[in-house]
């Protein structure tokens, strides 16, 4: 299992965003599908059916405030060639959302990347450098839970998405939620 964490826009601001990413940049080969779009917090890779387990029942450890994110800074990745849309300005809640979350991992031993994280939603991947002109944007999404996903290959030859389980933030007397496919 390849799991990760994200935050996930409501699938009616999913497709705000795809509506302008359409009217913005027609000519889009590769845009990433609206049931895809989301803002991973922290990709954990492979995974054995037992450590998912694990995870799951501990996301109630993850301590976290609702908060607002203002995504209007739209940048391209020249190496990966890749189109995404972040905030100008992230927000302190956002920041101890994601350090708690590497915290849960590295407590369940889950080997994770050093990168820095740097807040995006993937837009389109393989973008020409030339179609990637990036104009003022200006969405609000509030962030009120994180998701626990499954990647795999789609039977289309795409990437699938499956949401294992949510955690709300402020609410950590809940617990997690499984809510198998979305």
């Amino acid at each position: 299992m390849r799991l990760f964490f994200a935050v996930q826009p409501s699938p009616a601001q999913r497709q705000e965003l795809a509506d302008w990413r359409a009217t913005t940049w027609p000519r889009l080969h590769n845009p990433v599908s609206v049931a895809n779009l989301h803002m991973t917090l922290l990709f954990l890779g492979e995974m054995t059916q037992d450590g998912c387990q694990q995870l799951i029942s501990r996301m109630a450890e993850v301590q976290g405030t609702p908060f607002t994110l203002e995504l209007d800074r739209p940048g391209y990745w020249r190496k990966q060639q890749i189109l995404w849309l972040g905030p100008s300005r992230s927000p302190e809640p956002l920041a101890k959302l994601v350090s708690d979350i590497r915290q849960l991992a590295t407590n369940l031993e889950v080997s994770i990347d050093d990168r820095s994280f740097v807040p995006h939603i993937t837009l389109a991947r393989r973008v020409q450098p030339g179609s990637a002109a990036a104009p003022d944007a200006s969405f609000i999404l509030p962030v009120s839970n994180f998701v626990l996903f499954e990647s795999s290959g789609s039977q289309t030859g795409g990437v699938a998405y499956r949401r294992l389980a949510t955690q709300s933030l402020g609410l950590q007397s809940l617990g997690s939620q499984s809510l198998g496919s979305e």
